[in-house]
């Protein structure tokens, strides 16, 4: 698995609205991400929205802030796609993850910003297993986004891929002994694979 980091599922900063930006600024940038969010009622897809309003491709021009802000942009473009399946405290927080995780002044600048191709990975993961605990979320160098949770001395770590493949890794205790394995499959095999280390302990509450 690539370097990366992870940042706690606490380190979150209060949302001032969906987005998470103030909606008395007048800014542009306020502006472009209302109207981003009014074509997400509209039912148009989050690559469409992207191209209509002038959305880089993740990493490959501008500004490492303005890489980073189109990535803040992209994943919660698709964060409320499918915002009917989530709670709105559990989305909100997600967003202020997302935020503490793409920090430009956290950022390393020889690092990629978060793939929207990882992203969709992700949230596909997300959705499929029904998690009700938010993942700790993390960066690897080449762009691909990170999902960790812990149950006690137990962890889950998944490096999301494009096309809906994964990287896992599982520190598991049993009778006082540590186990650890590892592998790569795709998100519709997550609940077979990770079926002997008890996954529920990590995704329920």
């Amino acid at each position: 698995m690539s370097e990366m980091r992870v940042l706690d599922t606490k380190r979150g900063k209060p949302l001032s609205s969906f987005l998470n930006v103030p909606t008395n600024t007048g800014s542009e940038e306020t502006s472009e991400l209302v109207d981003l969010l009014t074509r997400v009622a509209f039912n148009l897809s989050p690559s469409t929205m992207i191209q209509q309003t002038g959305f880089t491709t993740v990493g490959k021009t501008g500004t490492l802030e303005e890489q980073l802000y189109n990535a803040r942009a992209a994943c919660k473009l698709q964060i409320a796609s499918v915002a009917m399946h989530l709670d709105q405290d559990w989305r909100s927080r997600f967003f202020a993850q997302l935020d503490n995780l793409l920090d430009f002044d956290e950022w390393d600048d020889k690092d990629l910003p978060v793939t929207d191709t990882s992203f969709k990975t992700l949230l596909r993961l997300l959705l499929l297993i029904r998690a009700k605990r938010r993942p700790g979320l993390g960066a690897t160098s080449d762009g691909h986004i990170i999902a960790a949770w812990t149950a006690g001395a137990n962890r889950l770590t998944i490096e999301c891929l494009p096309e809906d493949q994964i990287r896992w890794i599982v520190i598991y205790h049993i009778d006082g002994e540590r186990e650890s394995a590892a592998g790569q499959t795709s998100i519709e095999r997550v609940a077979e694979v990770l079926s002997p280390y008890q996954s529920k302990q990590w995704f329920s509450r």
